[in-house]
């Protein structure tokens, strides 16, 4: 591995390492989690392995080109004495200016000003804008109109006389290629007008030219004959440059269904793909961006169950939880035991967790899912339990008319029958410990009643 090339592992290494510890909570028996954002085990990240170190000539090396500029270690002083330029900044990490939507009071009703800067925040001129306007009335429904301008030579754009009221809303963005960067949307209301600074930036689809590392969390849920899986991708972006993904794809288990992606109003967000799994779309500028969607798969008559879920590259780190119930287990190849924790529902959850290095990255994790009710068995135990019920007023309706026809005898006879039945049904498993108490105490009750006397 080259010398630059070393020097930027390591500081993805040491990136996932902060967020591993920015989102770790304590952990204990019991403690309670909310899927699927399930923080992590302090206890694993006690036991994270040391940051390789680096030789003098891998100190000296130069950092990729447009890789941002590594900040003074933690706790040391820059030249001036006064410590990192970003108040909390963490050292070697781009911190991105923030975009703003605010009501100006020099500013009259109806106007919107925009400024457009960069990752520098300097202004940006002649940049091409559009001014997305959706306007929703209960008569007439929603309609879309778009306002075409560009910024001036001093990055700067207004719009006036703009309609105002809670039926129209607005957003102000910049495409660049396929990226788009965009304000969050906002309303005119009589007051003061808006001002809107909306940051832009370079566009790579090279992952290897961007800053990225990504947290991720899988929670899956067994239901009667199907899974339930919810993944929330975290998706931090430490450079100057915005990604936007080319074709990547986390591959799902085979005959997985009903993908839904999270409905936000940027362009972020995964599509489906036919038989293979999900495809990662959007811009994802400077700072944190949050893709969370699910998906069902379908399972039948099986004890055990066995799922690859792809992940998106670059994963620092990564958590699995399940819902299994009672007697369910949860493996994942390469992570510790699952912890035994319960959600705010009061659910059982298994959850296991790992911190990545980039020498050993990941791109997907295989689980096993034990203790599981077959679906087949789970609706026969249902048939059963309704059919037995019915056949027990029928037995007891029988027994009164047993009494006047063929005695108690003939109905001792069909209950012990039908008691031999039972037990059977109960070895092979085909009903379950509750059911089988249940019915067997009802047939027994009704045969210690053909021994009563008659009248």
């Amino acid at each position: 591995m080259a010398p630059a090339e070393r020097r930027l592992s390591r500081i993805a290494w040491q990136l996932g390492t902060i967020l591993a510890l920015v989102i770790a909570p304590r952990s204990s028996t019991g403690q309670q989690v909310q899927p699927p954002h399930v923080s992590s085990s302090a206890a694993a990240l006690a036991a994270a392995p040391t940051a390789p170190p680096l030789s003098p000539e891998e100190e000296a090396s130069p950092l990729p080109p447009g890789h941002p500029v590594v900040a003074p270690s933690s706790g040391a002083e820059d030249d001036s004495g006064r410590g990192p330029t970003v108040p909390g900044a963490v050292p070697g990490i781009f911190q991105p200016p923030s975009d703003t939507t605010t009501e100006d009071v020099s500013l009259p009703s109806g106007t919107v000003a925009i400024d457009v800067r960069n990752a520098d925040d300097k202004v940006v001129p002649g940049a091409s804008l559009v001014v997305f306007v959706l306007r929703s009335s209960a008569t007439r429904g929603q309609s879309m109109e778009n306002l075409d301008m560009s910024s001036d030579t001093s990055g700067h754009a207004q719009l006036d006389h703009l309609q105002v009221g809670s039926e129209v809303s607005y957003s102000v963005a910049h495409r660049a290629g396929p990226a788009i960067f965009s304000s969050a949307p906002f309303r005119l209301t009589a007051g003061p007008g808006m001002r809107v600074v909306l940051h832009v930036y370079s566009v790579t689809r090279d992952l290897a030219a961007a800053s990225i590392v990504n947290q991720g969390a899988l929670y899956l849920e067994v239901k009667d004959d199907h899974i339930v899986a919810e993944e929330a991708i975290t998706i931090f972006n430490f450079g100057k440059t915005a990604w936007f993904p080319d074709d990547v794809v986390l591959q799902l288990p085979r005959g997985f269904t009903s993908v839904i992606s999270q409905p936000l109003m940027n362009d972020r967000g995964v599509d489906a793909v036919e038989l293979q799994g999900v495809r990662l779309r959007g811009t994802f500028s400077p700072g944190r961006h949050d893709v969370e969607f699910r998906w069902q798969l379908p399972y039948h008559d099986a004890r055990e169950l066995t799922l690859d879920v792809g992940l998106p590259p670059r994963v620092a780190v990564m958590r699995v939880l399940a819902a299994t119930g009672r007697d369910g287990t949860l493996e994942v190849s390469g992570f510790p035991e699952p912890d035994r924790r319960t959600d705010r529902q009061g659910q059982r959850l298994l959850v296991t967790e790992k911190q990545l290095r980039p020498d050993d990255p990941l791109s997907s994790v295989h689980v096993i899912l034990g203790g599981l009710v077959a679906p087949g068995l789970a609706r026969l135990v249902v048939t059963s339990t309704a059919s037995l019920t019915v056949f027990l007023g029928l037995v007891l309706a029988a027994r009164r008319s047993a009494r006047r026809t063929t005695g108690p005898a003939a109905l001792r006879a069909i209950l012990l029958a039908e008691i031999a039945d039972l037990e059977s049904a109960h070895v092979r498993g085909e009903v379950g410990p509750r059911t089988y108490e249940r019915a067997r105490r009802e047939l027994v009750d009704a045969l210690a009643r053909t021994l009563e006397p008659t009248t």
